[in-house]
């Protein structure tokens, strides 16, 4: 059982009677429609749709002047994936959800929060970036959205307890969480952030002791062979790490007139401090870099962002996946096929080093919008059950690209 679906129930039964003395304004739904296409190299999976569909319920309630209250329930039906039509007898329309609760305090520079839900330290990335808690370390790997929301901004899904302090020109954040996306889930992270400078105009470091205290399910087996199996225990290789953050932000239109307008942004990770003799000695092997821009569209478009990134990762992501009932295959080590592997050598791929992504918004009026997503990126579709999928990214190469369109409702 994930630490999140614990601590939301426990979270509803504390919350004070005063929470859930409701008025209108406290909750909003929404609904979605969602369809896309997949342009890949790979020709089995080349021109698959995508179809989604989804409704939402948010309760967002301030129960005084410090205390706030916040749950949701996302409902969503799905149709992907070219693996589903070998699957007949499952194939088809497919139903999940996804819970959210938390509890806040604010009292002048001082926050907290704690529950499940979706972490962000970097408000300008909409689909890239994230680094420092969305990416394993040994082995190497970025992910997109932790959320089934494909279209949402990107961020981290949570479980766990923060505190901030916040001052005009120095806010600090430090945080302790569940792992809830990466098998194995509920191992413990810790995380700090410091940013600097006016909002329009921010530096911010952070740093990072991923997966500091394991309570994920015991890794009883590997698929690796035994020679592999004693390099890990000779090099002391281990899928903990220290992950260090730079970002930055400039919005030039608040610089210039005082409205947000044409914003820089940037982020820089290390992920992870420690080589080995063979598979991770070059550290800027595990350096993504990611650059993004807001353009303004002069009333046409509600938002309109680009964003790039490049990681010199000689392996794709290939992640690990759940194995027999003698337990589940992880290592530190990257995930490697025979044919990559045969005779110890070590592969170099570069084709999917360069990352991208188009995300377009427009608001029609105060209840409907659109929006699109153009991209080359680390987007793992959820798998036949319902999971988040455990295999690779679908765009493995940076030609590879899928567009994702949305017709939104909110109230």
């Amino acid at each position: 059982m994930r630490f999140g679906s614990l601590l939301v129930t426990c979270l509803m039964a504390a919350a004070p009677a005063r929470a859930f003395e409701l008025g209108a304004q406290d909750l909003k739904v929404g609904g979605y429609v969602d369809g896309g296409r997949f342009q890949l190299a790979d020709s089995s999976s080349n021109g698959e749709i995508l179809n989604r569909m989804g409704a939402k319920w948010a309760l967002d309630k301030e129960i005084d002047d410090n205390w706030a209250f916040m749950a949701s329930l996302h409902w969503m039906f799905w149709r992907n994936q070219a693996t589903d039509l070998a699957l007949f007898h499952i194939a088809g329309l497919k139903f999940d959800s996804d819970l959210q609760g938390s509890l806040s305090y604010r009292s002048g520079a001082n926050r907290f929060r704690m529950g499940l839900y979706e972490f962000k330290y970097n408000p300008d990335s909409k689909n890239l970036g994230e680094y420092l808690l969305r990416s394993e370390a040994y082995p190497t790997i970025i992910e997109n959205s932790q959320g089934k929301d494909l279209l949402s901004y990107s961020f981290s899904r949570v479980s766990g307890m923060e505190y901030g302090l916040d001052f005009p020109l120095i806010r600090q954040t430090a945080l302790v969480y569940a792992e809830q996306y990466n098998i194995p889930v509920n191992d413990v992270s810790f995380a700090y952030f410091a940013s600097g400078g006016p909002t329009y105009a921010e530096l911010q470091v952070g740093g990072a002791l991923h997966r500091r205290f394991r309570f994920g399910k015991a890794t009883r087996t590997t698929n690796l062979e035994q020679s592999l199996k004693d390099y890990v225990a000779g090099q002391g290789l281990t899928t903990q790490a220290v992950k260090l953050m730079l970002r930055g932000r400039l919005d030039l239109g608040m610089i210039r007139n005082g409205s947000p307008g044409f914003t820089l942004y940037g982020e820089a990770a290390m992920l992870g401090l420690r080589n080995d003799s063979l598979f991770y000695k070059h550290p800027m092997e595990r350096v993504p870099l990611m650059a993004g821009m807001d353009l303004p569209t002069f009333g046409f478009l509600t938002a309109l962002s680009m964003e790039v990134e490049y990681l010199k990762n000689p392996y794709y992501g290939r992640k690990y996946s759940v194995g027999d009932a003698t337990g589940s295959n992880f290592s530190p080590l990257p995930n490697l096929n025979q044919d990559e592997y045969g005779g110890g050598r070590i592969p170099d791929y570069t084709k999917d080093d360069l990352k991208w992504s188009l995300f377009l918004h427009k608001s029609l009026n105060r209840w409907i919008d659109l929006k699109a997503r153009f991209a080359s990126d680390h987007l793992r579709l959820l798998a036949w059950d319902g999971d988040y999928a455990t295999g690779e990214a679908l765009t493995r190469k940076t030609g590879d690209w899928y567009f994702l369109a949305r017709i939104e409702y909110h109230n």
